[in-house]
C-alpha cells in the first residue's frame, strides 16, 4: 500500500492539484473565518467588559436617596461591583439595601415571592401546580403572620429594620411599576407588575428558604419507596451504606444515592425535588485558623458557602455602612442584614448543618377521614385547610390540607399512597421556637452586624431557630470559634425512616438545649474546619458514636479531610509553622470548587 500512494502521489499530478484546489477553496476559508470569530467575540467580550467597568465606576451608577432620616448612597466598589449602601442612620441603610436589591434583582424577588406563598401557577400556568400544592400544604403563610407579630412585640428594634427594607423594595418598584414596559425584561416576558412587598412576604420566605434545606424528610421517604420495591434484607443494607458517615461512606456512593431518588416520587414530573431549588449533593466549606498559626498573628477565616449555581445567584454579596455600622458579606434575596461576612471587630462563615429535624410518621386515618388514631390510642379529629390555586389560563385548583397533632399529611400529594404526616422543625409555630430559645431567628442577623466578641456571637446564635447552621467565628483579639445553631428536636429514635404516629416511643419530646448543641472555643490544635460533616466524632451532642441525637445526613468527611491536610500542610511549611494569607487562598485553589449544595 506504501508503494501504491507513492506512485499515486508522485505521477498523478492532477490529483495534487485536486487536493490544493479544495485547500485553498474551503478548508483555509474556515480556518480563517474561525481565527476571525475568535477574534471578534473575545475582543467584543474585553470591549463589554470594560463597558461594564465602566459604568459600574461612573457616577450615573451612583444612587442618592433622600429620606426622612438623612440621605443614602449606593454604588458599586471599583473592581469588585460589590454594592455599598451608605447612610445617615441604621433604617436609611436597611432602606437602602431593600431599594438596591430590588434595583438589581426585582425578577428574583417576585419569583421567590410566588414560590414561597404557592402562587407561581398565577404567573407560568399548571407546570408549577405541583409546587403550588407543595407550598400551600406547608402553610407559610399563617406561620410568618405569627412570626412577624412576634417580632414586632420582642425584638421591635429588628422588625423596624424588616419594615425599612421592604419599604426600600417598595421604593424602587413604584418607580417602574406604572408599565409593563418599565419593568425588566423578564417580568416583561411574563407580563407580570408585582403588587407593592410587604414584610410577611420576607418572613413566608425565610420559613420556606429553611425548609428547602432540610434533607431529613427525603430520605426516610426514598427508603419507604425501596421497601416497597425490594425486599428488607436488601434495603436495610442499602441504608446501612447510604447513611453519611464521615469515616465509612465512599465517596463514589453519593452518585449511587443520587441515582436511587431519580426513582422515587420525589423527582416524578418536575414535583418537589426541583421544587426546592436548594436541593443538591454538593457541599459548603468555611475554616478559621489560630492567629498563633499564621504571619500576621490574627486569625484567618475562609468561607465558601454553596448553593447550586442559579441566574441571579442565591447571595447577594453586600457592604452597608452607618453610623457605628461597617459590615460586609452575604446576604440573602428578600432579607434584610448580612447573614455570614464581618464588621470591625469579628467575623463570621457559614456551612449548613446538616441536622435532622424532620420526620415522617405513618398515620392511621379512618376510612371517612374524620379521625385518626394518635400515640396515647384515642381518637383525635383531622383538621382541614381549603386553598385555591388560580392557575395562568385554566379554572382554579381547590386543595384540602389535611392535619394531624404532627403536621401536615404530604405523602399522597408526593405519589407515595399512604397517609403521612410530616412533623418539622420549619412547621413549628413562632411562639414554641421563641419560648425555647429566645428572641425570632431575623434578630440574630441583624446582632451580626453589632457582635464584638465571643459572648455577643453565642447571643446571636442563639436566636437562630429555623436554620441549621455551622457558623464559625474570628475576631481581631485572636479567638477563634463556632457553633451549630438550629433547634434540633428530642427522640428516642434514629430518625431515618419513617415511623408510627399512633407509637408513644415514635414522638418527639421537647429541643436539645443550645448549650448542648455541638461547639468549640479556642480549640488547642488551633484550627476549626466545617464542610457539612460530623460536628464531632460520631455526630452526638456528647461526642460519642452514637449519633442518633442530631441525624444521620452528615455529608462524607473527605472535604473536611481534604482541607485539613492542606491547612496542616502549608503551617508545617511556613515560616516558624505559621500559615499565610496567601498560603490559605492557595489553599482554596488547590481544594477546588464544590459542586453545589450548601
Amino acid at each position: 500500500s506504501y508503494s501504491f500512494c507513492t506512485l499515486l502521489l508522485t505521477h498523478n499530478k492532477m490529483f495534487l492539484s485536486r487536493i490544493r484546489t479544495f485547500v485553498y477553496l474551503f478548508v483555509a476559508p474556515l480556518l480563517l473565518s474561525a481565527a476571525l470569530s475568535v477574534w471578534f467575540e473575545v475582543n467584543v467580550l474585553k470591549s463589554v467588559v470594560k463597558k461594564i467597568d465602566a459604568y459600574l465606576n461612573s457616577e450615573d451608577s451612583v444612587v442618592t436617596i433622600e429620606r426622612s432620616g438623612g440621605t443614602i448612597r449606593l454604588y458599586r466598589e471599583s473592581g469588585t461591583g460589590l454594592i455599598h449602601i451608605d447612610a445617615d442612620n441604621e433604617m436609611d441603610m436597611l432602606f437602602g439595601q431593600g431599594y438596591a436589591q430590588a434595583r438589581d434583582r426585582l425578577f428574583q424577588l417576585e419569583i421567590l415571592r410566588r414560590l414561597s406563598h404557592g402562587t407561581l401557577s398565577e404567573l407560568v400556568g399548571a407546570k408549577a401546580l405541583k409546587v403550588d400544592m407543595w407550598q400551600r400544604t406547608m402553610g407559610f403563610k399563617g406561620l410568618a403572620q405569627q412570626d412577624l407579630d412576634l417580632l414586632r412585640a420582642v425584638s421591635p428594634e429588628t422588625g423596624a429594620g424588616l419594615t425599612a427594607f421592604i419599604e426600600g423594595v417598595n421604593a424602587y418598584l413604584s418607580k417602574r411599576s406604572s408599565s409593563l414596559w418599565n419593568m425588566p425584561i423578564d417580568l416583561i416576558l411574563l407580563g407580570c407588575i408585582p403588587e407593592p412587598f410587604i414584610d410577611r412576604d420576607s418572613i413566608v420566605f425565610q420559613r420556606w428558604h429553611a425548609m428547602a434545606m432540610n434533607k431529613g424528610w427525603q430520605n426516610e421517604l426514598l427508603f419507604a419507596v425501596l421497601y416497597s420495591e425490594l425486599d428488607a434484607d436488601t434495603t436495610e443494607a442499602i441504608r446501612s451504606i447510604l447513611r453519611y458517615d464521615s469515616d465509612h461512606l465512599a465517596g463514589g456512593m453519593s452518585s449511587t444515592l443520587g441515582k436511587l431518588k431519580k426513582t422515587s416520587p420525589l423527582n416524578e414530573d418536575g414535583d418537589i425535588g426541583e421544587a426546592s431549588v436548594y436541593s443538591n449533593n454538593g457541599g459548603s466549606n468555611a475554616w478559621v485558623i489560630s492567629g498563633k498559626h499564621t504571619v500576621s498573628g490574627k486569625p484567618i477565616l475562609s468561607n465558601d458557602p454553596h448553593l447550586p449555581f442559579s441566574q441571579p445567584a442565591a447571595w447577594v454579596l453586600t457592604r452597608m455602612t452607618s453610623p457605628g455600622i461597617d459590615t460586609s458579606g452575604l446576604s440573602v434575596p428578600l432579607v434584610p442584614f448580612i447573614i455570614g461576612g464581618y464588621n470591625k471587630y469579628t467575623a463570621n462563615g457559614i456551612t449548613l448543618g446538616r441536622c435532622d429535624v424532620d420526620d415522617l410518621f405513618y398515620e392511621n386515618v379512618t376510612n371517612d377521614r374524620a379521625e385518626y388514631i394518635d400515640s396515647d390510642g384515642a381518637y383525635k379529629p383531622i383538621t382541614t385547610r381549603t386553598e385555591v390555586i388560580n392557575i395562568k389560563g385554566q379554572e382554579p385548583v381547590v386543595h384540602v390540607v389535611e392535619y394531624t397533632r404532627r403536621g401536615p399529611l404530604v405523602c399522597k400529594l408526593l405519589g407515595y399512597d399512604r397517609d403521612c404526616s410530616l412533623s418539622s422543625l420549619v412547621l413549628q409555630d413562632g411562639e414554641v421556637m421563641t419560648k425555647a430559645w429566645g428572641k425570632p431567628s431575623l434578630g440574630c442577623f441583624r446582632k451580626l452586624m453589632f457582635i464584638r466578641n465571643w459572648e455577643d456571637f453565642k447571643k446571636s446564635a442563639q436566636q437562630v431557630a429555623y436554620y441549621q447552621l455551622n457558623m464559625v467565628y474570628a475576631d481581631r483579639d485572636g479567638n477563634i470559634g463556632y457553633y451549630m445553631t438550629g433547634h434540633v428536636p428530642i427522640r428516642d429514635y434514629i430518625g431515618d425512616k419513617i415511623r408510627e404516629g399512633w407509637n408513644p416511643d415514635h414522638q418527639w419530646r421537647g429541643w436539645i438545649p443550645f448549650s448542648e448543641m455541638p461547639h468549640s472555643y479556642n480549640p488547642e490544635r488551633g484550627y476549626i474546619i466545617s464542610a457539612n460533616q460530623k460536628p464531632n466524632p460520631g455526630g452526638s451532642i456528647d461526642g460519642s458514636d452514637n449519633d442518633s441525637h442530631l441525624g444521620t445526613i452528615w455529608q462524607h468527611g473527605w472535604r473536611g479531610k481534604r482541607i485539613e491536610e492542606l491547612i496542616t500542610k502549608e503551617i508545617s511549611a511556613g515560616s516558624r509553622g505559621r500559615a499565610s494569607w496567601k498560603a490559605v487562598v492557595r489553599l482554596r485553589v488547590l481544594h477546588g470548587p464544590s459542586k453545589g449544595g450548601a
